[in-house]
């Protein structure tokens, strides 16, 4: 019977990368998932900032902003009356104050059928 230091329940980014983290710090994970991939879920498929920053701390933002997808550089923000905000992420400064961390200026829009299976690849080469 195999042995394991942690076991995740859940393959989608969350349980992925929390595998791949395990991995980096020599734990032996078991990563477990009900559905198959490459799988459909439902949400808006963006990749806000932060997002990015974890994937670049992976070291997997280049192969995922070379996914099929869309990188968004800009945000705006519309009131219920109509009124609106728009932000060029790229000048604005690049720290996240709260966390001390440097983020990028742009985020992307991946499907998650798509990025879910990436992910899920990575994490299956480093986990039993």
């Amino acid at each position: 019977m195999a042995e394991f230091d942690l076991i995740i329940v859940g393959a989608g980014p969350a349980g992925t990368s929390a595998a791949l983290h395990a991995h980096r710090l020599g734990l032996r994970c078991a990563l477990l998932e009900k559905a198959t991939f490459p799988r459909a879920k439902t949400c808006g498929d963006g990749l806000s900032g932060k997002s990015v920053t974890l994937l670049g701390e992976l070291g997997l933002l280049e192969a995922v902003l070379r996914l099929p997808g869309a990188r968004i550089h800009r945000v705006v923000f519309t009131a219920p009356d109509g009124s609106s905000l728009g932000i060029d992420l790229r000048e604005q400064p690049p720290a996240d104050l709260a966390a001390g961390s440097i983020l990028p200026a742009e985020g992307a829009v991946i499907e998650r059928r798509v990025l879910d299976s990436f992910l899920f690849d990575q994490a299956a080469a480093v986990t039993a």
